[in-house]
């Protein structure tokens, strides 16, 4: 969806008010179209609408960040505990790979992409339907707040060596060791997120 992209990549700033009739002929489409993805996105989290003001993207606060990563944390906590039980590690391996491509390349939007794919495979791996249906219906405002605040908590080649490690204490079957430093770097992100929107608002 080109909104939904529009607002998570930061093209659509937070609290732009977004018009249908210009949206559909900027996009080339219908007015229909256009109105549904508004819908879907208001289910997302992403847009807010109001009586007698319209449409805008949603402003996150720092408040946002600090529950939306600490959910996200206790999630992907218990993902790594299932994941380590189930002894399914390898399905992470490729994605881990991508993410080195995208660091050799300087590419920082690829390295957010192939970051959030290998979070996403975990809580898949988990084979938890709840876990992932929570954690998707998450992951667009997740990416949000990573281009609304210029997130760079961890510099290009950190990256790739901390989600290694975490692989590897996965498949040690060290699965309380995991689970803390996957727990540790994303309640860092969160503050992190949190700190910035606190600064900018």
């Amino acid at each position: 969806m080109r909104i939904r992209e529009s607002i998570v990549q930061g093209r659509l700033k937070p609290g732009q008010r977004i018009l249908e009739v210009e949206m559909a002929k900027e996009l080339g489409i219908s007015r229909a179209p256009v109105r549904e993805a508004i819908r879907q996105l208001k289910h997302e989290g992403l847009v807010v609408s109001t009586a007698h003001r319209g449409t805008y993207v949603m402003t996150l606060s720092s408040q946002d960040a600090k529950e939306i990563f600490s959910l996200r944390a206790a999630l992907e906590g218990l993902a790594i505990m299932l994941v380590v039980q189930s002894r399914n590690t390898e399905v992470l391996d490729k994605s881990v790979e991508a993410m080195q491509t995208c660091v050799n390349a300087n590419d920082m939007e690829g390295v957010i992409q192939t970051d959030l794919r290998f979070h996403e495979i975990l809580c898949r791996a988990a084979n938890h339907q709840r876990l992932l249906d929570i954690w998707s219906s998450m992951s667009v405002q997740i990416r949000a707040l990573l281009s609304i605040t210029d997130l760079q908590y961890l510099g290009p080649s950190e990256v790739v060596p901390r989600h290694r490690v975490l692989l590897e204490a996965m498949r040690a079957s060290e699965a309380e060791r995991a689970m803390w430093l996957l727990i540790n770097d994303i309640l860092k992100v969160g503050e992190y997120a949190a700190a910035s929107l606190a600064a900018s608002q």
